[in-house]
């Protein structure tokens, strides 16, 4: 036998499953290759992700916003209010 391996190597190596040597392999793709294109659409694929994370933000932020209007408008009126009654004096800048 080769090497000296009386018993062949396949009793002496583990073998791992397909889907683990391709999930490994994926890893190193970009050091891999030499073709811009992989590498480029990968970077594509982050910024739009990144793109739609900064999209659901800015809802999510517009969202407060309004109900911090929502929260606010009745203090507003309530000081225009007391502004008007000679309760509450406005402040000048």
């Amino acid at each position: 036998m080769l090497l000296g391996h009386k018993q062949g190597l396949l009793l002496r190596y583990t073998i791992p499953p397909v889907g683990e040597v391709y999930r490994e392999y994926e890893k190193a793709i970009d050091n891999l290759t030499i073709n811009e294109e992989y590498r480029l659409k990968n970077k594509m694929k982050q910024l739009e992700s990144e793109k739609s994370q900064i999209e659901l933000l800015e809802i999510k932020h517009f969202r407060q916003m309004q109900e911090v209007r929502k929260e606010l408008e009745p203090l507003l009126e309530l000081k225009s209010t007391l502004i008007k009654e000679g309760i509450l004096k406005e402040l000048s800048n």
